[in-house]
């Protein structure tokens, strides 16, 4: 006795290939098969899943001619009113597929420019940091000329006290250079205050 062939499957294969076993009722070359062994090949890139929208369109696809199939195959007569209602549903879906893509077309634009402000505040952060680096630098050079203005200074208040120790009042008189008091020497030290107080 010949054994009966395996129906035909009514479910779209999940490679989308229409000479794929699985149309037959046999294992889908896209599915591990358990049983054998066999490694399911790779789906191909562009094939729809399952689930998503564009998978259940051609899913709807695949079923429209399949029902028009086995009703032309048992000569039924087509109901007039299933491509209406085929193609209704066809377009809202045609429809929800246009707008996902829309959507992820919105969320790739959003994340191109949250990126776009990324790079800018990244940028920002880095120039101020730079800035920061050299207000640093700034203040530190400040401080050095700071201490070795101050060095001076002591330097300088050191050799003036020194020359004014060599030189008093002695009756009138220095007791350093032996000129009338105050010399020229005291003048000279005391020109720079009087001046600035006296304008």
């Amino acid at each position: 006795m010949t054994p009966a062939h395996p129906p035909a499957s009514t479910q779209p294969c999940i490679g989308a290939d229409p000479t794929c076993p699985c149309q037959d009722g046999d294992p889908c070359h896209y599915r591990d098969d358990p049983v054998s062994g066999t490694r399911a090949w790779p789906i191909p890139a562009n094939t729809s899943q399952p689930g998503s929208t564009a998978g259940r369109l051609a899913g709807l696809n695949a079923s429209l001619v399949e029902k028009y199939r086995q009703q032309i195959a048992a000569g039924l007569r087509i109901d007039s009113d299933a491509p209406e209602v085929l193609l209704a549903e066809h377009d809202r879906l045609t429809a929800e597929l246009d707008e996902a893509r829309d959507r992820a077309v919105q969320a790739e634009a959003a994340f191109v420019a949250a990126e776009d402000r990324g790079d800018r505040m990244r940028d920002e952060a880095q120039h101020w940091a730079e800035r920061c680096a050299e207000a640093v630098d700034e203040r530190e050079s400040a401080e050095a000329a700071l201490a070795e203005a101050i060095r001076v200074q002591r330097v300088q208040t050191g050799q003036v006290e020194r020359v004014r120790a060599e030189h008093h009042d002695d009756g009138g008189w220095c007791d350093g250079c032996g000129y009338s008091w105050p010399c020229r020497t005291i003048r000279a030290l005391a020109a720079p205050t009087d001046a600035g107080g006296g304008g």
